[in-house]
């Protein structure tokens, strides 16, 4: 299960407008977010690995 901080920084009387940050926990990257589209296609959107140690043996390409 993936954990995540949202912080929403501003909410507007509308529906689905609101503006703020969506961190993945562990992840040096935040992305930001206008809209509850926005957010739920970053929540949809494939994890990312946090650093090149996190890819399977053999695809370090400094040993070629």
């Amino acid at each position: 299960m993936d954990t995540y901080i949202l912080r929403i920084y501003r909410r507007a009387t509308a529906p689905g407008v609101m503006h703020g940050t969506l961190e993945q926990v562990g992840a040096q990257e935040r992305a930001a977010f206008a809209s509850s589209d926005e957010l739920w296609a970053l929540l949809a959107a494939p994890a990312q690995p946090d650093d090149a140690s996190s890819e399977p043996p053999g695809t370090d390409e400094s040993n070629l």
